[in-house]
């Protein structure tokens, strides 16, 4: 049986990924970069709102940035990057 979805490969600190280590959650991959004034951050600032609406179930659904901008988007840079990756406790 074919798999719903290609199983992309990626690295999140320096160690190797694919979609199928989300365990079954809703994976949302949004193409960005950290000097994007505005599409960017009110796309982060949605998917927030989004995990708020999800209540209890906001940890069934992960996203994951990927850069179009790797030059100046370094790993140090994307780390310290302040946008919303999760629902405050």
């Amino acid at each position: 049986m074919p798999s719903s979805h290609a199983d992309w490969s990626f690295r999140v600190d320096g160690k190797p990924r694919t979609l199928a280590d989300g365990n079954g959650k809703v994976i949302v991959v949004f193409f960005g970069y950290t000097q994007c004034p505005d599409v960017c951050p009110t796309t982060m600032a949605e998917l927030m709102q989004i995990r708020q609406g999800l209540g209890p179930n906001a940890d069934k659904l992960k996203s994951i940035f990927v850069t179009v901008d790797p030059e100046r988007d370094t790993p140090e840079i994307l780390k310290a990057c302040t946008w919303p990756t999760s629902v405050p406790s």
